[in-house]
């Protein structure tokens, strides 16, 4: 799971800040297909089904995973804006 160490948070002005990955985030490699990866949730747990979602939104790059696939976001390629 990451660590704080993982995210670098940018200043808040009027309220609203930016944050986002320092190094890539990859995810295990497909051993099905996935399907469709058309956005991101981000989730105050690291177990599959459990905790609550606190963000979400649409990929610009939506794509299909299919087996084999390694989806990944490179260093600074997630960007999340709070206002």
């Amino acid at each position: 799971a990451p660590t704080d160490g993982d995210w670098s948070f940018m200043d808040q002005v009027n309220g609203s800040g930016h944050v986002d990955n320092v190094s890539i985030i990859t995810f295990p490699t497909a051993t099905a297909n996935w399907g469709y990866a058309s956005g991101v949730a981000i989730i105050d747990n690291a177990t599959y089904g459990a905790g609550n979602l606190l963000f979400h939104a649409a990929l610009d790059n939506a794509r299909d995973i299919e087996n084999n696939d390694t989806f990944s976001f490179p260093a600074n390629g997630l960007d999340i804006y709070l206002s």
